[in-house]
């Protein structure tokens, strides 16, 4: 019998407090609307035993062997799929595969694989094993450069996402990199970029000053971010392929322009103004590099929007009903009439962030 790994979902990626619990566990209900739920889901089940038997290389690969062996084990222990088997026993090595050996030592998953030379790079062949059914059920050859190279690692861990993917049928993150903020030693808060498994931190700014929310281009290229290196917080979207930076226009009146997020086209920044007769949320398209778009606000502050995942609804943070019970609305995303989606209690206890997690 086979198990699912940790299931974890998020319906409405939001940070919610329904109020006590009644002394039989259950929270008090409450209206909403059709079809929103709020809440987290965690499936505790056993996850299934994988088994790594030792890389093999040739044609010059054995150098590598021991590197990318342990890139790929580390990435499936942090994919939280599986239970990686830690100690193999001695006769377990070669290319010579013993199903029956292996199910006797409870792996339900094995991985095999080879490092060749290839040329200026190398190529990773990477097999996985149904060790209940004995028989191998997917295989895969990964082009990889030279240890030297920037892409290394990275390479290696696509690879590692191809394996969680052919097991589970869901996309692997190792390929995966973090943007962030971080204090230096004099104070200054800056961007930084880091692979998923702490590896390869980068510096991305050095401004010398505060830098905050950073956000991600769907394509992986570019990160939207506020910066006070002007002295009044302003929104910055840095192309990492260039290093060119660019400033969104200011709108009239001034104000604090904070949490930046992209259309999940890419072609359109959306963010929050504050302290502006204007305040609220506001567009700017970053392909065509014009069209700055009012869609909603007043005289409350309307903050953090946030996409649907195809693009046509808005979800964003207000405090129209009062500073002390803050909300979440939805709207279209061209702008329009906001329903709310946290019901609104009188001295109840509100949403206090918002964001969405994910691919589509």
């Amino acid at each position: 019998m086979r198990f699912n790994g940790l299931a974890l979902g998020l319906t409405v990626a939001s940070c919610v407090w329904t109020g006590l619990l009644a002394s039989s566990g259950l929270a008090q209900e409450r209206d909403s609307l059709p079809g929103v739920s709020l809440g987290l889901v965690y499936e505790n089940q056993p996850q299934p035993a994988l088994a790594i038997q030792p890389f093999t290389g040739r044609f010059g690969g054995a150098d590598l062997v021991d590197d990318v062996e342990v890139i790929v084990g580390r990435d499936l222990r942090n994919s939280d799929r599986f239970e990686v088997m830690d100690s193999i026993p001695a006769g377990l090595v070669g290319d010579v595969v013993d199903y029956t050996l292996w199910d006797r030592l409870g792996a339900v998953w094995l991985i095999t694989g080879q490092v060749e030379g290839a040329g200026e790079g190398y190529i990773l062949i990477l097999e996985l094993h149904d060790v209940v059914y004995g028989q191998s059920v997917e295989r895969g050859r990964f082009r990889i450069p030279d240890e030297t190279d920037p892409d290394f690692r990275m390479a290696v861990h696509r690879a590692s996402d191809e394996i969680v993917t052919w097991a589970t049928g869901d996309p692997g993150m190792a390929a995966s990199r973090i943007v962030f903020t971080m204090t230096d030693n004099q104070g200054n808060k800056d961007l930084y970029v880091i692979d998923s498994d702490g590896e390869n931190l980068d510096r991305i700014t050095n401004y010398r000053d505060l830098t905050l929310s950073p956000t991600w281009s769907p394509d992986g290229n570019k990160v939207a971010f506020t910066s006070y290196k002007s002295g009044l917080p302003r929104i910055y979207e840095l192309d990492l392929r260039t290093g060119e930076e660019n400033m969104l226009p200011e709108v009239r009146g001034g104000g604090d322009y904070i949490t930046p997020t992209y259309h999940p086209d890419g072609t359109t920044l959306a963010f929050s103004v504050t302290g502006n007769a204007r305040s609220g949320v506001f567009t700017y398209n970053v392909e065509r590099d014009c069209c700055l778009v009012f869609l909603s606000g007043g005289r409350w502050y309307d903050l953090s929007p946030t996409y649907s995942p195809d693009g046509q609804w808005m979800a964003f943070n207000t405090n129209r009903f009062g500073d002390a019970v803050p909300q979440v609305m939805l709207m279209p995303s061209q702008g329009g009439d906001a329903e709310t989606l946290s019901p609104y209690e009188y001295g109840g206890r509100g949403v206090s962030s918002l964001h969405r997690i994910g691919h589509p």
